[in-house]
């Protein structure tokens, strides 16, 4: 069973007494105004944590009712091919773990489908608007959707990770200490904090065993005065001196399952 299936079926024993189907969209790639650069995605963590799936464009109806899960991912044109990778509809069946996987565009037919069974209210959460639900579902306005319950009910299940989260965790603390030991031990006077956040990661990306792109959060670097403010963040190209105390409070993700460590040295 995928991380993302024994999720559900932790999630369902809190949340299956509200009955419905849950409805949720993924988050969208956001550019840089005026050009056509783009940000890496990083998916919505509920999404995620029910569907394992990180891409842009994507949906997720879950039939509380019968207990079915639908993913849904969006297809490149065929021209996309000239410029990124493409990946199969086929391989991504293969890849997530959901009953049923479709193109976005099969989303109004299996929604219909849903509520002709009565398998009402929607739920979904905050991310998720309900004008999105109606226009990519064309659901009537006059069907419930219910925005109140969900949040509270998926989050208690989140409080209490499962097996296969609890591993993932521990591989994320584990790249972490990794990249801590080496940047405590290479760390010295002469570097400003700008380069050791360079090296830290530099040395995430040397121990990470996925994608290292997503670290927990921007790590907070500091020398002397500095290092008594966690989100210390300005100024970044102050070099330390010999005594000042170093601080550094990072952490990496795998599968956006993050860590968080703070620890300070003294410099010398």
């Amino acid at each position: 069973m995928s991380v993302y299936a024994e999720n559900r079926a932790w999630a369902l024993k809190n949340i299956k007494h509200l009955g419905g189907t849950v409805v949720l969209k993924g988050f969208e790639t956001v550019g840089r105004p005026g050009t056509d650069y783009e940000w890496p995605l990083r998916q919505e963590s509920n999404f995620f944590y029910l569907s394992g799936v990180p891409e842009e464009d994507a949906w997720i109806v879950w039939d509380l009712v019968e207990n079915v899960f639908h993913s849904f991912v969006t297809m490149p044109p065929d021209d996309a091919k000239t410029w990124m990778k493409v990946e199969s509809f086929e391989s991504k069946k293969a890849k997530y773990s959901a009953d049923f996987l479709h193109e976005v565009a099969d989303l109004p037919q299996v929604l219909d489908d849903i509520v002709k069974k009565g398998h009402l209210p929607i739920h979904t959460l905050e991310f998720t608007s309900e004008e999105d639900i109606r226009k990519a579902g064309k659901i009537s306005p006059l069907l419930p959707i219910d925005r109140s319950n969900l949040q509270y009910f998926l989050g208690e299940s989140r409080a209490i990770k499962q097996p296969g989260e609890i591993n993932e965790i521990k591989l994320a603390a584990s790249e972490a200490s990794l990249s801590f030991i080496d940047v405590f031990s290479e760390v010295n006077e002469d570097m400003t904090e700008a380069r050791i956040e360079g090296l830290w990661f530099y040395k995430t990306s040397q121990h990470a065993q996925l994608n290292s792109r997503f670290a927990s959060f921007l790590p907070c670097v500091s020398y002397g005065t500095s290092s008594a403010i966690l989100h210390h963040a300005a100024e970044n190209d102050v070099k330390g001196k010999d005594g000042d105390l170093f601080l550094l409070d990072a952490g990496t993700s795998h599968n956006f399952y993050a860590s968080d460590i703070t620890r300070t040295i003294p410099i010398n």
